[in-house]
Formats: structure tokens, sequence, C-alpha cells
């Protein structure tokens, strides 16, 4: 790839690219975001959402946990930095469950989505756990979740992906 920036912003930029497929010259215009991490934590049948305002859909948005990954971190740290900055948890073993792109032409953006367990001598933290970002704590059955994405009430790709994923690969 030969990625000319052509704009740039704090936290995506935007670059194009010319690529001969087929014998044929196409071109790409790509918005990069930089890698993503979401983390899906469990606590016995239920798991924990975030809500959040999104500006796209002008309403409040249950999300699980996630956001960029700075140049310097792992993965695993941004998974533990983004949990315990939208939770209050602070875990530090988590099992990796699926990366995927959103866009493969268009979009330079892989996420990577990870969970995690914890057992119910934890003290969970409430919907009272509040930040700038986070609205509310909020912990859901799986099938209710599976439903809240069937319904169309969960947006989130990372959100609905990684549930989905977890409800299919994990026990």
């Amino acid at each position: 790839m030969n990625k000319n920036y052509i704009f740039t912003r704090n936290y995506f930029k935007i670059y194009d690219d010319k690529k001969t497929v087929n014998g044929k010259l196409k071109k790409y215009e790509v918005i990069y975001f930089g890698p993503r991490v979401g983390v899906v934590l469990k606590n016995k049948s239920k798991i924990l959402l975030v809500k959040q305002y999104r500006y796209l859909t002008d309403e409040y948005s249950l999300e699980i946990p996630g956001g960029s990954v700075s140049e310097d971190e792992s993965l695993l740290d941004a998974a533990n930095r983004e949990l315990c900055e939208e939770s209050g948890f602070n875990i530090k073993k988590f099992n990796h469950l699926i990366d995927y792109y959103p866009g493969l032409d268009n979009v330079d953006n892989k996420t990577s989505i990870f969970f995690s367990e914890v057992d119910e001598s934890i003290n969970l933290p409430t919907k009272k756990f509040k930040t700038d970002e986070i609205e509310s704590i909020h912990w859901l059955d799986v099938n209710e979740c599976l439903d809240l994405i069937k319904n169309g009430e969960i947006l989130d790709a990372m959100t609905s992906l990684g549930i989905l994923a977890f409800s299919k690969y994990t026990p």
C-alpha cells in the first residue's frame, strides 16, 4: 500500500491510494481510525453494557466497553484501560474473541474484541457509575442482549459482533 495522507485530525486520517486489480486501476479513499478494542465482560449469565450518547443516532446507546488503542499501547492494555475508564473494572486477564474490519475497502479500523468473566464474589458497579463519557452501566442477560440486537435497539457494530461471537464461541 502507498498511503497518501490527504487529511488529518486528532482521531482520524484520510488517505488515498491506487491499486491495479485484474488489469484495472482502482482508486481508493480510506478513513483511518487506527486499531480499536472492545470487551465483553460476563458475570454469571449477564453481560456488562455501558450507556452513552451517540451523535449519529442522537440517542443513548447500550454498548460493550471499548475504544481506541494508543500508539504505545498493546491491545490487551487498551482493553483493560477502556474497561476501567468506562466501568470501573480493572481486569488483567482477557481471552481473545474475534477481530474484524468494519469495511474492507474504505475503513481502516481493525477491531479486536476480548472477553473476560468476573465471579459473583466481586462487588459489581451499578448504574450509579458515571463519567463524562458514560451515563450509566447495566448488566443484561445474554439472551436479552441478543433480542436487543435482533430488534435493532443495539446498533453498534462492535457491540453486536462482540455479543454474537460471545454467544456462539464461549461456553
